[in-house]
């Protein structure tokens, strides 16, 4: 479960959790964990630990097909946890920006967009993997 704390850790602001939110997350997910996970949903959490690059992906995919797979569920947990402990929660927060931050908005718009249509992709292709 350090692991997964970890990985989404890192996905959430390149940094690794303090060690209390390792315990916080995953007392967290053994809380709401369903008792059993849809064997996709398994796959597809297996696959975003063990290859972390594709996590964006996966995550702008299933945000269009299915926004409360396990997945996701267990970023939002992390997401959470880590927007609320003292070392982590500045990646959160709103900050003063300039005249030209609208431009720097489309371009995350863009690439969210992107992410999200390369997931679909690579849902497929994790379904017919199977």
């Amino acid at each position: 479960m350090n692991h997964e704390a970890s990985v989404f850790s890192h996905y959430l602001t390149k940094r690794q959790p303090p060690t209390h939110a390792q315990a916080l997350y995953a007392a967290k997910v053994a809380e709401v964990a369903s008792e059993t996970i849809p064997p996709r949903e398994q796959r597809q959490l297996s696959f975003a630990l063990s290859h972390p690059w594709c996590i964006g992906l996966l995550d702008g995919g299933l945000a269009l097909v299915n926004p409360h797979a396990e997945l996701r569920r267990r970023i939002y947990i992390m997401f959470a946890i880590l927007e609320a402990s003292n070392q982590h929660h500045q990646y959160f927060l709103v900050r003063r920006r300039g005249p030209f931050y609208v431009i720097y908005v489309v371009f995350v718009g863009i690439r969210a967009s992107l992410k999200a249509m390369c997931g679909l992709v690579l849902l497929q292709l994790l379904r017919k993997r199977s």
